[in-house]
């Protein structure tokens, strides 16, 4: 590159050695963007798992992006994402939250996984490949409101029962 300093303080600079101007060679690194990450709040009920179900491309908003740019998932990628229901210590947890009246309430949720979604994307669309999202995961509290676990509803078909006769 070849550069020229000027202004009231170019006496305290050089380039390459020479007073005002000169060429500079160097190597750059440019670095991905980091993106801000939001996730839709996600609710199912009870199946054992602590698994986010039926996550989809349009439940994942992306926010920074330069340029009037913009970034969607597409399923696909989406697909890349985990998402599992936590307990207040973080841990994953497939129960029912409740509170101590027996209410049901929210849960916290961490999603991990967003990089890979960005990079399979990139082959697909050429602007993924400028971000990432940094340590590649979002985690919710559940103060936040975003994931909740329902008791699941048995009905009289779902229990097969059987009793044996006790004699004395």
């Amino acid at each position: 590159y070849n550069l020229t300093l000027t202004g009231d303080d170019l006496g305290n600079y050089t380039i390459g050695g020479n007073p005002t101007s000169g060429t500079v060679s160097a190597k750059g690194d440019i670095y991905k963007k980091t993106l801000t990450v939001d996730v839709a709040r996600k609710v199912k009920d009870y199946d054992g798992t602590a698994a986010v179900k039926d996550l989809t491309a349009g439940d994942i908003t992306f926010g920074g992006l330069v340029n009037n740019e913009t970034l969607s998932l597409d399923q696909t990628a989406a697909n890349q994402i985990i998402g599992k229901y936590q307990e207040t210590d973080g841990t994953e947890d497939a129960n029912v939250a409740r509170d101590a009246n027996g209410n049901v309430i929210d849960k916290g949720v961490t999603y991990t996984g967003f990089n890979n979604a960005l990079n399979d994307l990139a082959s697909r669309d050429n602007t993924a490949q400028n971000y990432r999202v940094e340590g590649d995961m979002k985690t919710y509290r559940a103060a936040d409101a975003k994931g909740r676990i329902n008791p699941r509803t048995i009905n009289a078909g779902d229990v097969d029962t059987t009793f044996d006769i006790a004699r004395k």
